[in-house]
């Protein structure tokens, strides 16, 4: 007798509020599927575009600090874009002299090619992963190229060699990428020294200052991570060069550099900038 009762007290469903709740949850779908491919098809435009609102935040500390000391707020931000190109700048250059002295240097090329084909039939050489291996396209007395090859993983007549060579050769792609980076950093700076007077206009009256409030609670607090990530960044990537340094790695500044700009990606950042070295490790 209880269950009429608990039936007319619960909620009731009708054709109409099925269709109202499966119209809403259909359009939510269509809108989000479109939001998606958006972002897919502008991911040229946005990716530079969220990279310059990342380094807006990493150079806003400073220009606070020398508008505090009685720059003008421009001349704050243009000094700090200019001793970042130029730490980034030195960077780069430093990093790919170094890998291009790498790969002109034919007697290392060797000692490494020599190595890693000894290391590569030791791997063959294991029970399950070699069995693995060989399954997969590869020959018991094959190089590491040929067995590459032969697996599909490298293009016919090419080498490991010829691979570096072209990650070095696209270079080009990312300093197109650092201009157009640079471009959307400056609209960001101008557009947040214009912000204010535009949130008063907005909002006139006593509106302007909760606003305010508001946007300095939400850049304080991105200020705060920013700041941090950058200096754990940096202390992790000069520990993980010295380390390297010390043992011998080779390529040790830019892989203390990747290891840097990988601290940015949360989680599994550090993680694979360990990789590289790892590896060369193993293989010396």
């Amino acid at each position: 007798m209880a269950s009429p009762k608990v039936m007319e007290d619960g909620p009731s469903w009708n054709t109409q509020q099925f269709r109202n709740r499966l119209t809403v949850l259909s359009h939510a779908t269509i809108i989000m599927t479109l939001v998606t491919v958006w972002l897919i098809q502008l991911i040229d435009v946005l990716q530079p575009l969220f990279i310059a609102l990342g380094m807006y935040f990493v150079l806003k500390p400073g220009a606070d600090f020398l508008s505090k000391k009685g720059f003008p707020l421009m001349l704050s931000y243009i000094t700090m874009l200019m001793l970042a190109i130029l730490i980034v700048l030195s960077a780069g250059f430093f990093a790919y002299q170094q890998t291009a002295n790498f790969l002109d240097d034919e007697q290392r090329m060797d000692k490494y090619t020599e190595k890693l084909n000894g290391r590569w039939s030791d791997v063959k050489g294991m029970p399950l992963l070699g069995k693995s291996i060989l399954d997969s396209g590869a020959t018991v007395n094959g190089t590491l190229d040929e067995d590459l090859n032969s697996m599909g993983l490298l293009s016919e007549g090419s080498g490991l060699t010829d691979a570096m060579g072209v990650l070095l050769s696209s270079v080009g792609v990312f300093f197109i990428t650092g201009v157009t980076v640079l471009f959307f950093l400056l609209f960001i700076i101008f557009e947040a020294s214009l912000l204010p007077g535009r949130i008063e206009r907005a909002y006139p009256g006593g509106a302007s200052e909760r606003v305010h409030m508001i946007r300095d609670q939400i850049e304080a607090s991105v200020n705060t991570y920013v700041v941090v990530k950058t200096g754990v960044g940096f202390g992790t990537g000069v520990c993980a060069g010295i380390i390297m340094l010390a043992f011998g790695i080779d390529l040790w500044f830019t892989w203390a550099l990747l290891t840097f700009l990988l601290n940015y990606v949360p989680y599994i950042g550090s993680l694979l900038a360990t990789i590289p070295p790892l590896l060369l490790g193993f293989i010396l």
